[in-house]
């Protein structure tokens, strides 16, 4: 999807996730110049010192903003960064089988909440011992 919104500008891209050349290549379908990428490891903690290196790394690539997953981007939405911070926002829309689907969580849920319900019972044992 060359010529999108991200197209022409200068990334420095990082996230904190399982699979982040995932995310990068997604970035790189939309459009995005990534002049660096960062796999910050999963479930990364943005320290000041952490964000310190981010910023100095994207100083040095000449980056015009920094890009990161909406998982990163609610632990950084309060910093102070020299750089505007964007984030990826990924959406899921069901165009086949949608009921289904719907019914087979429902289900799913009703096992779970079932089987809460028993190991939970208030006597310590099962319901229904006496």
């Amino acid at each position: 999807m060359a010529g999108g919104i991200l197209a022409g500008m200068k990334f420095f891209a990082f996230c904190g996730i399982g699979n982040p050349r995932s995310f990068f290549a997604t970035l790189e379908r939309l459009g995005a110049r990534l002049v660096a990428a960062r796999d910050m490891g999963d479930h990364c903690e943005y320290t000041p010192r952490v964000l310190g290196r981010l910023v100095e790394e994207a100083g040095k690539v000449h980056a015009e903003r920094l890009i990161t997953t909406e998982k990163d981007y609610v632990k950084l939405a309060a910093a102070e960064l020299p750089l505007p911070l964007w984030r990826l926002v990924v959406a899921m829309e069901v165009l086949e089988g949608r009921q289904q689907l719907v019914e087979k969580i429902r289900q799913t849920a009703r096992v779970a909440t079932a089987k809460v319900t028993v190991g939970t019972h208030a006597g310590g044992g099962k319901p229904g011992d006496t």
